[in-house]
């Protein structure tokens, strides 16, 4: 009886270091385990929108000042620069007319006839920094200064190019 209980201990002693081995656990014993990573990334990114600029009927006996805006959404801390190319005219912001009559123009980031807002080259660009990822809308100024007397009748028109770079 003694060597049957002697017998039956050492059968269970390897019965219990086997189930626990790492090779019977290699082998497909239970409990298994193993590490599940989890990852993510946001990418930046930017959409942009603008609202022209209406000036209406032009006086030349005084500045035309008018407002127009784009909206800017970025993922947030995605540092950008926002900048507004020369238009169609081949030197300077001039809205082409009838026959070759231009009217100049101008616009401006803070206040009309404060910074001229432009492409880095001719003007300033703007920085763009978002606290979040919610739009924001920020004011073009526009400007006809007052002197020009040479514009005839008719309708006026450019089209400038908004270009963010993050």
């Amino acid at each position: 009886m003694k060597k049957s209980r002697l017998v039956l201990a050492a059968v269970t002693a390897g019965a219990v270091a086997m189930a626990t081995s790492p090779l019977l656990a290699a082998l497909g014993g239970t409990p298994q385990t193993t590490s599940l990573p989890i990852s993510a990334s946001i990418a930046a990114r930017c959409t942009v929108s603008a609202a022209g600029i209406a000036f209406g009927a032009y006086d030349p006996t005084a500045n035309s000042d008018q407002n127009g805006s784009i909206t800017i959404q970025c993922t947030k801390g995605t540092a950008a620069t926002i900048s507004l190319d020369e238009g169609a005219a081949p030197a300077g912001r001039q809205m082409a007319g009838p026959g070759t009559d231009t009217l100049t123009y101008e616009l401006y980031s803070d206040v009309a006839g404060g910074t001229i807002w432009g492409s880095g080259s001719g003007g300033s660009t703007v920085a763009y920094n978002p606290t979040t990822s919610a739009p924001s809308t920020l004011t073009v100024f526009g400007r006809i200064p007052l002197g020009q007397n040479n514009a005839g009748v008719g309708a006026y028109a450019d089209t400038v190019t908004v270009t963010v770079t993050f």
